[in-house]
Parts: C-alpha cells; sequence; structure tokens
C-alpha cells in the first residue's frame, strides 16, 4: 500500500480562460446525410437549410431511366406504409394506404403529445388513370401545412382528394429525409400548385402553364411545352401511361441510352458517349465528358482522378485521416471493484490499482489512449477518479466534482493538467449511472471525453508548453483507489475494463470513438466458399458453429463470385442465439442482375424485425434499404455496382437512450463508402433466431434476379469495429481494437496464407515464385494458389475442382494442366509448342532436351543408345555398331571410337602390330630378330640389338647381295640369324 504523506498540493482553475474545446455530440439525434444534387435522374433529396421540400429532377420524365415496378400485395385488412419524413431518426408524419378500406392516412408524429396535432384517416376515392404516387405539398405560413394531393396508381388505379389545411407542431423542416417504401419514379416538387383548367391538375408554378399531372382523361405532351391533349388517333399513349407518345414515334434506344426531348437517343447520366455507344464515368464523376474528364469531383482529387497525398479515396470523396491507431495489439486490464462498504475506505494509493510504463510504453510525440466504466456511489464533493504520474510529479488528472452551472450544482468531470483544472464536463444526468470516460495525449494535446445514453460530451485541450520540457522516464497510471497528490479522496465507485491503445495518434473522428466504446465484437457464424472444392448439396456448414446455411434448392456456385440467388433460390440460417441483439451481418456480393427491390437479409424477433434490401438505383448501383418493422431507410451515400463484386457490412452499432426513447444506430460500408442509419425501437427478444437470405416476400416480384454471395459473416454485440483512412495501412476494416483482426483490406490489396495482406500485383508474382497459377478471388478478398500450371490463365467457374479452361498459349492444352501437345515443349522463344527432336518421345525448354526417349533403350535427356555400341539409325532406333566400332554415328561402319587394337576412326583398322584374322585384330608374334614388326612376324619396324635396320627402300635383291656378302666376309662367316 502506497500512503502519501506529503503534503496535498492546491489546485488551479484556468477552465474559464483556457482555449479548450468543450463540444456536445449526441449520437442518437442528428445524422449527416450528404445532398448531392443531380447525381442520377431519380435523386430528390432534402438538403440542409431548405424548409421545404424541393426535387431537382429535370420534369421531362422521359429523359428517366425506368426502373422495376414494386407491387402491392392484395392482402385483407392490411396497412402499406408508403411514405415516411424524417427529421434525423424522428418520424414527422407517414402516409399509409389502407386494404380493402381503399384510404390514405396521414399521421403525424412527435415526441411531445401537446405538439400531435393532427391525426386523420382520410378516406380517398379510388380511380382508374395514375401511374405513381405524386405527394404535393408546402408551407404555407407558421405551422400550417398545406396537404394538397396524393395520387397513387396501382394496376390502373388511383386515388385523390380535395385541399385540406393541417396544424402541424414545428415550423419548418431544417433537414428531412424522404423513405418511399412503394411506388415507381417518385417526384416531388417545389412551388406547384393545383390548377383550375379542365385539362391540367397540377401546374409547374404559379406563373408557368407548362403541366406536371394531367386531369383524368388527358395525355401530357412533353413536345409541345407540357400541355394536357385529348387522346386521339394522333394523340396515344403507348410507351409511358398518361403521356402523349413522341411523334414521329419513339424507338427503343441501344444500351445505356435514352430518348431525349429531341428524338435523339443520349447517354445516361454518369454516361459519356464515343461514336455510338456509350461508356460509364468513373465512380468519382458527377457527370463527364469523356473517360478521364470530370463534369464535377472532389475537390481533393487530381486531375488524373487520385486523391491528393495524404487523402483516403472511397470510391467518390478524398477522406482526411482524423483517427489512426497504429498499435495493432492492445492491452485490456481488469480494475478490481472498490469497497462499496460505508463511505468507501480512503486508505491511500493501492498497487493493485496501478498500471505500469511495462505495459503503457509512453513516449513522447506518440498517442497513447485509455477508457474505462465507472458507476459511482455517494460520490463526495470533489474526489479522484485516476490520474497519470511520472518521476513525482502529477501529469494528468481525472476529478469528479460537483461545479455551478449557471445557478445550479451539478456534477461533472475534471481534467487536471499538472494541477491546473483545464476543463470541466458536466454530466446531464439526475443519477450518475454507467458513464464511459476515456482520455488521450501525445503531450501535444489532450482529449477528454465522457459517454452516456448515446450523449458524448468531449474537450480537446491544447498542453504543448505544459510538456515542452518534460522528459519520460517511469510513468504509471492509476484508475480507482487512487489518492491524487491534489485530492487524497477518491471516489466510491464500481469499475469496468481498462481499455488501452499503445499508440493512437489522432482523435478528430469522433463518430471512431464509438469503436472504442462498444464490447468486443464475436462471431456467429461464417459461411464462405472453398473453391477448390466446391459443395454439390443444397447447404454450407460453417465448421466453427457447425450452424448451416441451408437452401431451397441444390446450390449454383460460380467460382470467384459465390453463391447464386435468384428469384427461385434462397436460404435459410437457423438456430442463432444473438442474445437480445440484432446482429451485424456482411457479404461479399456480385449483382448480375436487379430489376425490382430484393430482399437479401430478414431477422424476426416475435413481431419485430431488422431486413436488408437491394433496391436498383439506375442502371449501374443499388442502394441498400433498411427496415425495422414499418420503419424503412436508404442509403443516400453508400451504394453497390451492378456487375461489379462488392463487400457490404451492415454494423449493428450502439443501442442507448435519449429523452425516454430507445436508439439503434447502423453502420453501413458499401466498397469503402460508410453511412449511418438510426431507429428508435425497443430491443428483440432472447430466443434463437432464423436468418433468411435472399427470400421472395411478394409472390408478384417475378422479374429476373440474379446476385451471387459469398463470405457470409453473421456477428454480435455492439460492433467494436475500426476503419483506417491511412493509406500506408493495407488493411480498411478491423475487427475487435485489442487483437486488431483484418476483415477488409484496402483496394489493390488481398489475404494470401496465415492472413497476411499483399498487393494484387505480390499475388499475380506469386506465380513465377512459387510456380504455381496464383489468381485473385474477388469474392473474399484472396490471394488462391490453385496448384495448377503457372501457364493456366483461367479457371473453370462451375467445376467442382479447379480445373484449367485457357492457358497462356494458343498451343497449350487446357485439359492437360497447360503442357504442350505430347511430343512438343514450349519455345520461350516464340512463345509456342514445338515439336521434340523424333527421339524424344517428350522434351522441355530445348527440342533435344528429352523428358522420355522414343525408345526403351534410349536414355534422356539426349536419348542416346544405352548400349555403348549402337547408334541411332534414320528412323531413330538403335542399331549395334560395325564390329571395327566401339561407338559409331549415323551408320554401323562410321566409328566415333575404335574397337580392341584399332585405331584411326572412323575407319578403324586393326593397329600395325595387329592382323585382321575373322573380323578381329590378332597381335603379330615376331621374328628373334625383330624386336618389333608389322603385318607379318618378319617385317620388323625395330631390330634387336646389334642389327640394323634395313632402308625402307630396300629391294628383296639388294637384301639377298648384302647377305651374301656377309657370307663371304671371312670376319662374320659366323653370325646369329
Amino acid at each position: 500500500m502506497l500512503n502519501d504523506k506529503t503534503k496535498t498540493k492546491s489546485l488551479q482553475d484556468s477552465s474559464q480562460n483556457s482555449q479548450a474545446i468543450n463540444q456536445y455530440r449526441c449520437f442518437g439525434s442528428y445524422t449527416f446525410t450528404p445532398c448531392y444534387q443531380n447525381f442520377d435522374p431519380f435523386a430528390s433529396f432534402l438538403c440542409t437549410g431548405n424548409d421545404i421540400f424541393l426535387t431537382y429532377t429535370n420534369p421531362t420524365i422521359q429523359n428517366f431511366a425506368t426502373s422495376g415496378w414494386i407491387f402491392l400485395k392484395g392482402n385483407e385488412n392490411q396497412n402499406y406504409n408508403i411514405l415516411t419524413v424524417l427529421q434525423g431518426s424522428q418520424v414527422l408524419f407517414r402516409v399509409k394506404y389502407n386494404i380493402p378500406g381503399n384510404y390514405f392516412s396521414v399521421q403525424l408524429h412527435s415526441n411531445s403529445a401537446v405538439n400531435m396535432i393532427y391525426s386523420s384517416f382520410a378516406p380517398y376515392t379510388i380511380k382508374q388513370q395514375w401511374y405513381f404516387l405524386q405527394f404535393y405539398m408546402e408551407v404555407t405560413t407558421g405551422s400550417q401545412l398545406n396537404l394538397n394531393t396524393y395520387i397513387y396508381e396501382n394496376k390502373n388505379n388511383y386515388f385523390s382528394s380535395q385541399q385540406q389545411k393541417l396544424g402541424i407542431g414545428f415550423n419548418s423542416f431544417i433537414a428531412a429525409d424522404l423513405v418511399f417504401d412503394f411506388g415507381n419514379g417518385q417526384s416531388i416538387y417545389e412551388g406547384g400548385f393545383l390548377s383550375q383548367t379542365n385539362s391540367c391538375f397540377m401546374l409547374a408554378a404559379r406563373k408557368d402553364q407548362q403541366c406536371i399531372i394531367c386531369r383524368s382523361g388527358y395525355l401530357l405532351d412533353y413536345q409541345n411545352n407540357m400541355i394536357c391533349v385529348t387522346p386521339s388517333s394522333s394523340n396515344q399513349s403507348t410507351l409511358i401511361n398518361n403521356v402523349k407518345d413522341w411523334t414521329p414515334k419513339q424507338f427503343t434506344c441501344p444500351k445505356n441510352m435514352i430518348l431525349d426531348s429531341q428524338n435523339i437517343c443520349k447517354c445516361f447520366f454518369q454516361f459519356y458517349r464515343r461514336g455510338d455507344e456509350c461508356f460509364q464515368c468513373q465512380s468519382y464523376c458527377k457527370g463527364c465528358i469523356d473517360a478521364n474528364t470530370c463534369i464535377e469531383m472532389d475537390s481533393q482529387r487530381q486531375s488524373n482522378g487520385i486523391c491528393k497525398n495524404g487523402y483516403f479515396d472511397d470510391g467518390y470523396t478524398c477522406l482526411k485521416p482524423k483517427f489512426i491507431i497504429r498499435s495493432r495489439i492492445n492491452q485490456t486490464i481488469n480494475l478490481i471493484a472498490s469497497d462499496l462498504g460505508a463511505g468507501c475506505s480512503q486508505d491511500g494509493t493501492q498497487p493493485s490499482y496501478i498500471t505500469d510504463n511495462s505495459i503503457l510504453k509512453i513516449q513522447k510525440e506518440r498517442g497513447f489512449f485509455f477508457c474505462f466504466i465507472i458507476l459511482g456511489y455517494n460520490l463526495l464533493t470533489q474526489s479522484t477518479i485516476a490520474f497519470i504520474q511520472d518521476s513525482g510529479i502529477e501529469l494528468f488528472t481525472i476529478m469528479f466534482e460537483m461545479n455551478n452551472n449557471n445557478g445550479y450544482s451539478m456534477p461533472s468531470f475534471s481534467l487536471f493538467v499538472q494541477g491546473v483544472r483545464k476543463q470541466i464536463l458536466f454530466y446531464n444526468q439526475n443519477n450518475l449511472d454507467w458513464l464511459w470516460i476515456a482520455f488521450q495525449t501525445d503531450f501535444n494535446t489532450a482529449n477528454f471525453h465522457l459517454f452516456s445514453n448515446l450523449n458524448l460530451y468531449t474537450a480537446v485541450i491544447d498542453v504543448k508548453s505544459q510538456f515542452s520540457s518534460y522528459t519520460v522516464n517511469d510513468p504509471f497510471l492509476c484508475i480507482g483507489k487512487c489518492s491524487s497528490q491534489f485530492q487524497p479522496s477518491y471516489a466510491c465507485a464500481n469499475y469496468g475494463l481498462l481499455y488501452y491503445i499503445n499508440q493512437l495518434d489522432q482523435l478528430g473522428d469522433y463518430s471512431q470513438i464509438e469503436n472504442l466504446i462498444n464490447h468486443l465484437t464475436n462471431q456467429v457464424a461464417f459461411f464462405k466458399l472453398d473453391y477448390s472444392n466446391l459443395p454439390t448439396s443444397n447447404y454450407i456448414i460453417d465448421p466453427i458453429s457447425s450452424l448451416r446455411l441451408q437452401s431451397n434448392l441444390n446450390l449454383i456456385i460460380k467460382r470467384f463470385k459465390g453463391i447464386q440467388f435468384t428469384q427461385n433460390i434462397n436460404a435459410r440460417i437457423e438456430g442463432l442465439i444473438l442474445n437480445s441483439n440484432y446482429p451485424t451481418f456482411s457479404c461479399n456480393i456480385f449483382i448480375e442482375k436487379l430489376s425490382m427491390e430484393q430482399m437479401i437479409f430478414n431477422i424476426q424477433s416475435g413481431s419485430q424485425y431488422l431486413q436488408y434490401f437491394l433496391v436498383p438505383y439506375g442502371e449501374t448501383k443499388a442502394q441498400i434499404r433498411m427496415c425495422h418493422d414499418s420503419l424503412c431507410i436508404d442509403t443516400k451515400y453508400s451504394m453497390l455496382n451492378i456487375n461489379q463484386q462488392n463487400f457490404l457490412y451492415l454494423i449493428f452499432r450502439t443501442r442507448g437512450q435519449i429523452n425516454s426513447q430507445t436508439f439503434e444506430k447502423f453502420e453501413i460500408f458499401c466498397n469503402y463508402q460508410r453511412e449511418e442509419i438510426q431507429f428508435a425501437y425497443p430491443s428483440p427478444d432472447n430466443n434463437p433466431k432464423t436468418a433468411l437470405i435472399f427470400q421472395q416476400v411478394n409472390q408478384l416480384n417475378l422479374q429476373d434476379q440474379s446476385v451471387y454471395i459469398n463470405k457470409i459473416r453473421i456477428e454480435l454485440q455492439s460492433g467494436s469495429y475500426y476503419y483506417d483512412y491511412d493509406n500506408s495501412e493495407r488493411c480498411f476494416l478491423f475487427r475487435n481494437i485489442l487483437q486488431m483482426e483484418c476483415l477488409i483490406p484496402k483496394k489493390g490489396f488481398v489475404f494470401f496464407s496465415n492472413n497476411q495482406i499483399i498487393s494484387e500485383d505480390e499475388c499475380n508474382k506469386m506465380t513465377s515464385i512459387l510456380n504455381s497459377f496464383h489468381t485473385i478471388d474477388p469474392s473474399a478478398h484472396e490471394c488462391v494458389d490453385t496448384g495448377l500450371s503457372p501457364y493456366c490463365i483461367m479457371l473453370d467457374d462451375s467445376s467442382q475442382n479447379f480445373m484449367c479452361i485457357k492457358c497462356q498459349y494458343s498451343s497449350q492444352d487446357p485439359s492437360k494442366n497447360c503442357e504442350c501437345p505430347f511430343g512438343t515443349f514450349l519455345n520461350q522463344k516464340i512463345l509456342s509448342c514445338q515439336k521434340c527432336s523424333p527421339n524424344c518421345l517428350t522434351c522441355i525448354n530445348t527440342f533435344d532436351n528429352c523428358i522420355k526417349c522414343a525408345n526403351s533403350n534410349q536414355s534422356p535427356p539426349q536419348c542416346s543408345c544405352q548400349e555403348q555400341n549402337y547408334y541411332l539409325d534414320e528412323n531413330f532406333t538403335c542399331k549395334m555398331c560395325s564390329y571395327q566400332c566401339d561407338t559409331c554415328i549415323q551408320n554401323s561402319n562410321y566409328c566415333l571410337t575404335c574397337s580392341k587394337d584399332r585405331e584411326n576412326p572412323p575407319i578403324c583398322n586393326c593397329k600395325q602390330q595387329f592382323n585382321e584374322v575373322n573380323k578381329k585384330c590378332e597381335k603379330i608374334e615376331c621374328d628373334q630378330k625383330c624386336l618389333t614388326c608389322v603385318s607379318s612376324s618378319s617385317n620388323c619396324t625395330q631390330c634387336k640389338n646389334g642389327r640394323m635396320e634395313l632402308a625402307h627402300n630396300a629391294t628383296k635383291d639388294s637384301f639377298m647381295i648384302f647377305k651374301l656378302k656377309l657370307v663371304n666376309n671371312a670376319q662374320y662367316s659366323a653370325y646369329n640369324v
């Protein structure tokens, strides 16, 4: 036990004149949604600062690309939510349609009963004519909302009512979102009004006689200043209901084109024209002139389309990193519960509450972060919560205090820097419930945060001057029973886990703070295809949880796309234990064909349900529609690409309360584009759940749909995730701050063995490095070793095992793993298969480098004859050499080397001291007078000692004469012969 017996130091207060930033943020009540005008022909948004609904859509509806119809079920006694108007997460009002009563109801909603001014169930007359819902309104004066008309068509029926005035309890709409649950081609107009003419029902404006909606029995003529005409033989409507056909008659435009008012085809929005074809603009362009020239794009994007240095490209916007966790392994520490007995005994600083620098590893200029949860009891007017101390100097101190706020004594938490109060954060609650406290510093700035019930209180303090000469020695952190040098009494409280991040350099993105607040995320189920051994049944099993993804039909799989779901194919996952939470759902998804709204995920809890839909957005995009019970909200920024591989992450983030309402927040990632959606609904029950994948909710939706899904992941808890905008990091989305498990790599990177992340270029190089075909699986962000020939360049997309269907060179055989045809080799110089030498059955690299020989008695790589005295004839058959040859070539008599006792190839006659006898060379036995001889025994080539060698040109006669002379010579009368 450490007892601080030194004199308590005095505290100073500089919070009133410091430059600290005291901010209040409420996660539950406001969500920022960017407003992109003219993002595509369907775009209608409410922009911040406008108090009436606006549209930026060109009224020439023939410029619209058509989307699929969304049909109503004809069930009895059912209400359909047609339109919801939101302000943040608050529902301002809803429009509903009732079957079989055939009427719309307008219901205003407010958190306060005093403001609930109007709720009406007004019957509507059903008539035949219109094809769309027209919702028209304008704020007239004060709180008067002038609701003019609804027109909705379902199979040539429409509903209408007369004008009526509605009083509502708010003056204007500062910002709002429109959510259309049903309908096609919704249009919202500013400044229009009901016309009193016989033919026009609504004009574009009071001083503009262009008609927006014609009365029943008339057709809208776009070619003649938007007037209404009577149907006739010359005024027909065969292509677009209630709209007069163009004259001359319209024709179908080529792909990615539509007719404009000049009766010529033009490209869709987000396409540019080249010749007679339209090509898609870059994703980051808002309209383009050509492939490389945007009409409008992010100001931080360079002319070549690349974001400026230091900015992250999410595919549309260039984002500056404001929150960077650099340490990949961080810490959790159990904080021992304080003694909650009488008064919580004050015994000085306890060693068990100290975390030393062996764990902290604090370095100056490198940011560190810690956070913990506290539940206080009978707190004193001032009591210590935590402090950081080094070499006897208390660097930072967090204290609970009762401070005066506008004449009221309120609970607060103060941050002291070296004994000087720098910041007070008031805790706006009557009772000190569980509270999250966080602190981060790099000794230049300090970040101080409180979080409770979805309210974040934050302060940023400049501390650079206080630590300009500070040197790190041996600091330690104390949380709990910690007697400060400035206040020895500590808080009587319970503490949760201490989370410590060794290096967190920036903390400017407050939405990321929730990554640090939330609990650890657990994986409940994970379904990923093994493309080397594709399943052939109607299910796949998660090997860890043993849960089963089961389809109603046998699985149809395309390699590196995923499991196919259509209007006839769906699946389910049963037995999910979610512990009264909504799950996080993610998958990699390839949208091949999407002609109408399609549910991709549905989970139900009693009467509550959570559903995710794909909604076509023009020709190239799909929105995500999230429905929680009767409320549906569409993404405005995060969208998926059609006919491209996408990743989709729908994260359940936070549950909490604001003003007694329970809020749930979801974070949506579509290909690095992030968006938040909030709902105000109670928690689900604790029963096991069944998740439905690609469920058909409407049997009238019979258009073709085709979507491929892989890497389906279901996770639980409040979402401990971290998304990284730092380009030096290869991973984009991490799960759990402690171990930092990478879930999604950044664009251009993939997972390799042991979950290491490599670039796509590095993956492609693995083919030559490891001599095995490596390819990128976009449906799993993986670099896959197929085990096939490095010359394979394309795989069969449906075979159960890896099978090559295309090789690098045309003469290679994919069915034989890209080997050249039998008896050929790949000539690297001309990149073609060439014939092997005739003596090779197979060869490699060169024509005569044989792997296998044509004949069994030949040996590779040259395929010469195995027997030494054999040669290859013109038929490359081994034949025996002549008896003169030891080895030969071309024919039996052309010796390379001679046989025994022979010399001078290629003839190889017997050596001089040998005679040819029956094809053998036999050695000659010389006469006694010869030391050596040749050809015959008496033909000496060298005489023995004492004898003379005859001249080589001596004749037989001269030899005889010489011999006679010898005989007649007395001196030599006796000699040896």
